[in-house]
């Protein structure tokens, strides 16, 4: 029932083929408004449409669905994030062909000597509300304050700004404090404060000191205070640092691995270390996201192959399944039970429609001989009648 925007054939050179892109509209949205979407459509014709498809997904969030952009509601994060939380972090594409545009040998370690193509996904709530793809060997941390700047221009509002080590560095910080907002990030453990800091977490942790907060099996954090995250090179910056250590015990061969690794989060926000841990590793939500794109929307599917502006239509056709994922999560809260709203796409088509469904020709549903879930499905297409999203009256045929 909802699947994405535009097709293969579009995408490659989508300006000359955007008619042909609006005309499919009606048969892949037949259920969920076609109609109102290829009105709003109609308005995207020229260039920039990887930008105002993002705007539109925006207007169609906070029209019907702004709860989206929402966090769960808790006493804690009322406090510290009133406006929410944007997260940001980077994904890699393997390319099996060397003659894509933006193909090139990168600097990711599970990628090493295959040719890559990089991108940069912005979340807020449960959604994700921008993205960038580049070139195999850019490090897309340089996109970090672009991306800060595009999401505000579209009208997001957010209190903190969390992302990975790759983003953290003195520079973007004070370019966060410059536009009033708050961080948790993770931050480089080379600088020479951090460094003494995984020193004295040795010393603390041979005595078995209480200032070591042991998190689970295995992790542990000391709260180092302010220390400075600023490079030799550069102005002092003291910021609250939380050094966390996390030891990870294999059992290879009948021999026994272990492996010790530590990894640092810097904040502006005076909060305990347990709090701040807490709060940092929420952002796997965006990790989730990005599963979720895999495999339910084949995300890292590129699909055009020509050198010539290959870049910018594969990011088009990485945002098309972005806008077809949020559709899906419109549907699932506006119209679904709270069972079935968690679900993603293929299990929800799954356990839902393919029980009930045999086929959709035109204004006529056909039913299985036994349907499984006739009241839920009975269920949606009385909300959408509800709602006028449906311009012609769904026959159901049995």
């Amino acid at each position: 029932m909802v699947m994405h925007i535009a097709g293969i054939h579009c995408m490659s050179h989508y300006q000359g083929h955007y008619q042909q892109i609006l005309r499919m509209v009606d048969s892949i949205f037949p259920l969920y408004g076609a109609g109102k979407l290829r009105l709003m459509l109609s308005t995207l014709s020229g260039s920039m449409l990887s930008w105002k498809l993002l705007l539109l997904q925006r207007y169609l969030v906070m029209r019907h669905c702004p709860e989206l952009q929402e966090e769960k509601p808790s006493p804690f994060l009322s406090k510290v994030a009133p406006d929410g939380i944007v997260d940001i972090d980077g994904i890699s594409f393997v390319s099996y062909s060397n003659q894509r545009e933006g193909s090139k040998v990168g600097h990711h370690s599970r990628r090493r000597g295959k040719p890559t193509l990089q991108g940069s996904g912005t979340f807020l709530g449960n959604i994700f509300i921008d993205f960038k793809l580049f070139f195999g060997n850019v490090n897309v941390s340089v996109h970090f304050q672009k991306a800060i700047k595009r999401i505000r221009s579209m009208g997001y509002k957010f209190s903190i700004v969390r992302a990975d080590t790759i983003y953290g560095n003195a520079k973007n910080l004070r370019f966060l404090e410059k536009l009033f907002l708050h961080y948790i990030m993770g931050i480089n453990i080379s600088l020479l404060a951090i460094q003494e800091g995984i020193k004295l977490f040795g010393k603390l942790a041979k005595v078995n000191s209480k200032k070591i907060v042991h998190i689970g099996k295995g992790s542990a954090i000391l709260y180092l205070g302010k220390i400075n995250v600023a490079k030799a090179s550069e102005k002092p910056m003291y910021r609250f640092v939380v050094l966390c250590r996390r030891i990870q015990r294999k059992r290879k061969k009948g021999k026994l691995k272990v492996k010790t690794y530590y990894y640092a989060i810097v904040t502006d926000l005076p909060l305990t270390a347990r709090q701040i841990f807490r709060l940092y590793h929420q952002r796997q939500k965006i990790e989730n996201g990005f599963k979720e794109l895999r495999y339910h929307y084949a995300f890292g599917k590129l699909v055009s192959q020509k050198k010539k502006n290959s870049l910018k239509a594969n990011e088009l056709w990485m945002i098309s399944k972005i806008f077809a994922m949020t559709m899906a999560k419109m549907f699932a809260y506006n119209l679904l039970p709270k069972r079935y709203k968690s679900l993603r796409l293929k299990t929800l088509i799954r356990r839902l429609f393919a029980n009930t469904i045999f086929s959709v020709q035109g204004e006529k549903v056909h039913l299985l001989t036994k349907p499984k879930r006739l009241w839920h499905f009975k269920r949606i297409i009385s909300k959408l009648g509800q709602n006028h999203f449906l311009i012609k009256p769904i026959k159901i045929m049995v």
